[in-house]
């Protein structure tokens, strides 16, 4: 069974591994800022060029994604789970 609680930090341990450079958006900022909230997830703001970076993090985490299909996106929601 997956710990769901742990998926944030499962999914920011894994960006900050692979050297991603990312901005925390979100209910996890506003809990990590206040110290107000329960985030079940992680939302995360990436450049372009960190694009193959963040495929290598979620690979890890054995979400399936791609850098072209990451590029033409302005948004998108991948599950850990």
């Amino acid at each position: 069974m997956i710990d769901l609680a742990m998926r944030p930090a499962r999914l920011a341990y894994a960006l900050s591994g692979e050297g991603v450079r990312f901005v925390v958006v979100g209910g996890a900022a506003r809990l990590l800022s206040l110290g107000v909230g329960r985030p079940r997830d992680l939302d995360v703001v990436v450049d372009e060029p960190d694009l193959p970076e963040l495929v290598s993090a979620l690979g890890a985490l054995g979400v399936p994604a791609n850098v072209a299909s990451l590029a033409r996106a302005r948004q998108c929601r991948l599950d850990s789970f």
